[in-house]
């Protein structure tokens, strides 16, 4: 029993470790049910809501031996910059122009839902530097190859979460955090009037951010 069962990825995820999709049921679709017996987790989540160490592992492990089928239509970077431009909410305003710049570091823009769920575990284990502003799509860095990876996590001052900088603490991470002030919205007070918020990414203070870890993309 999932709480959903409409995105691609819970699909191949599900039948690459061995559930059917016959055997789904969906939890939004029916919201009870009559079992013989039930076997149930407790929540992986901790109080800040990081994900533990132990959960992540067993994730690495599980998916080790999966293996990319390459498409020779796709691209598949090392340096790359992950879009919310599909996303419902916080996308970044001035994207088209912050994809321009990160070219100048030799960072791709891509966007998640272009790819499957092979693919992404073959993206992150062979990435070296990830920029991304706050996503649920960081979560894939459970795949990452601690040796190479370099995060950048961007953040408006309003609204800064610690959950994937723990995260990367326990998987030994190297973790960056660039905070940029949202001038496209001064009536914000809080992180709650933000978190549906559309973002506008200051060029200038990212370039001088990047500039820092020079090394990183030579």
């Amino acid at each position: 029993m999932v709480p959903e069962y409409v995105h691609e990825f819970e699909k191949e995820l599900s039948n690459l470790i061995g559930i059917p999709s016959d055997k789904i049921i969906s939890s939004t679709e029916y919201r009870h049910i009559i079992a013989d017996k039930v076997i149930a987790s407790s929540h992986p989540r901790t109080a800040t809501y990081g994900i533990r160490k132990s959960t992540a592992e067993f994730l690495r492990k599980k998916f080790q031996n999966v293996h990319l089928v390459y498409n020779t239509y796709k691209k598949y970077p090392k340096k790359f910059f992950i879009s919310r431009k599909d996303a419902p909410r916080r996308k970044v305003i001035n994207e088209e122009d912050l994809s321009q710049m990160l070219e100048v570091f030799g960072i791709e823009t891509i966007q998640i839902k272009d790819y499957t769920f092979q693919e992404i575990i073959y993206l992150f284990r062979n990435s070296e530097v990830i920029i991304s502003p706050h996503s649920a799509a960081l979560t894939n860095m459970i795949f990452c190859s601690n040796k190479l990876v370099s995060l950048f996590e961007i953040f408006p001052t309003q609204d800064i979460l610690p959950y994937y900088y723990e995260l990367a603490a326990e998987l030994n991470i190297e973790y960056n955090i660039i905070i940029i002030e949202n001038t496209n919205d001064y009536n914000i007070k809080s992180r709650y009037d933000i978190q549906d918020k559309d973002i506008f990414i200051d060029l200038n203070i990212l370039f001088d951010s990047l500039k820092k870890h020079e090394n990183l993309f030579n």
